[in-house]
């Protein structure tokens, strides 16, 4: 089966075209199955958003209405699902687990990009130190544990230039903590 779930729009701000042009593509490619995850909106009490990163609070019914009426428009042609992608943020797992349940939600993905949170946390993209590595591990690890994730995206996001014992001590780490869940 050809498919993928880690499919973002334009409301992220950085990915463009329509939704309907991911489904077009998808379908001319002969995907069987195809996974809207764009990031989710954290609902941080400031109004905080990080606006190349992820859509505003105020977008995500626009985003589940659209991808649904591409669900049920392309049904005869691919299987559409809908899902967010999300980090591992400690202070907004029930509103994230309440969100999944009242949205009925498909999947959710662990892309953990930020450490605690996106307007204030370390962007574990910039990792440098074992230190900094063995964090980004944790939080995935705790991430997981949690149950609400179908799997992991992208843990390539780290660009550790450290020992490399060190970075395949943690990345297996990482890769057991998901096989143990199956993720």
């Amino acid at each position: 089966m050809k498919a993928n779930y880690h499919t973002h729009t334009a409301r992220c701000g950085h990915a463009t075209g329509t939704d309907e042009d991911y489904v077009l593509a998808a379908i001319e490619q002969g995907f069987d199955e195809l996974g809207f995850s764009d990031h989710v909106p954290w609902p941080y009490q400031d109004g905080y958003t990080h606006p190349s990163v992820r859509m505003r609070v105020d977008q995500m019914p626009g985003y589940l209405n659209s991808v649904r009426a591409l669900a049920a428009q392309y049904k005869d042609k691919i299987h559409i699902l809908t899902g967010f992608e999300c980090e591992y943020f400690p202070d907004y797992m029930n509103w994230l687990a309440d969100m999944r349940a009242e949205n009925h939600l498909d999947y959710l993905i662990l892309g953990n990009h930020f450490d605690h949170d996106d307007e204030y946390g370390m962007y574990f993209g910039n990792i440098r130190t074992a230190a900094q590595l063995r964090r980004y591990v944790d939080s995935a690890v705790k991430g997981l544990e949690t149950g609400l994730f179908s799997y992991l995206a992208h843990p390539d996001l780290i660009q550790f230039t450290g020992s490399e014992s060190i970075y395949r001590r943690e990345m297996e780490r990482l890769c057991l903590a998901a096989k143990e869940r199956n993720i």
